[in-house]
């Protein structure tokens, strides 16, 4: 597989929409008070750590939106060329604080959001993992 460069910068398009559903802005510069925020919030990394390509993203366990855009930087991130650093919220479903903080939790969080990816259920947009 070949990295294409187009289509992660669509997905990041969809990355940014997502801050932008999360985050209010009262400063003139938003671009860095998204960027500084989620450097300082709590996160989890997946992926290289020299990757040539870092990207933020805010993820809800119960997201149909959010497991496709999962499975579509999966092979970017096994090719060793994208580093998420995974933002967890909760606000879908009465599961969803339950199942975010069992991936935060865990030992490999990293792990943990594969889990609740690889088992997620579309139709009835529940994500994989047990809630704690």
């Amino acid at each position: 597989m070949t990295f294409d460069t187009k289509k992660l910068a669509y997905l990041s398009v969809f990355v940014v929409s997502l801050f932008f559903t999360v985050i209010t802005f009262a400063n003139t510069n938003p671009t860095a008070q998204v960027f500084n925020a989620a450097q300082n919030t709590f996160w989890f990394e997946q992926g290289n750590p020299n990757a040539p390509h870092q990207i933020y993203v805010v993820a809800e366990p119960n997201c149909s939106a959010c497991h496709y855009f999962y499975n579509s930087v999966k092979p970017f991130v096994a090719l060793g060329q994208l580093k998420i650093r995974w933002i967890m919220v909760a606000f879908m479903k009465p599961s969803s604080l339950g199942k975010a903080a069992a991936i935060l939790m865990s030992e490999n969080p990293a792990a943990a959001l594969g889990k609740n990816e690889s088992a997620f259920n579309n139709m009835m947009e529940v994500g994989g993992i047990n809630a704690i």
